[in-house]
């Protein structure tokens, strides 16, 4: 029993870290695409998205890395 709950626990914990990840990319998604509607010009808009990408990639890598430690 004490295995079953375990195991429990740790699913329920991934499956709470998942959720804590994909609404930081839906907001950092938002706040990208409310950054890009206020630029001017092309450079201003490729150097919003680079920014965005840039901070994404680093999220990505901290995210794999913290579910990994949990699964």
């Amino acid at each position: 029993m004490e295995d079953v709950y375990s195991r429990t626990a740790q699913g329920i914990e991934l499956y709470r870290k998942a959720l804590a990840i994909a609404q930081a990319n839906v907001d950092a998604a938002f706040d990208c695409a409310r950054e890009l509607a206020g630029v001017t010009s092309p450079s201003a808009f490729f150097e919003v998205y680079m920014k965005h990408a840039r901070q994404q990639l680093q999220a990505m890598t901290q995210q794999t890395k913290e579910l990994a430690e949990l699964a």
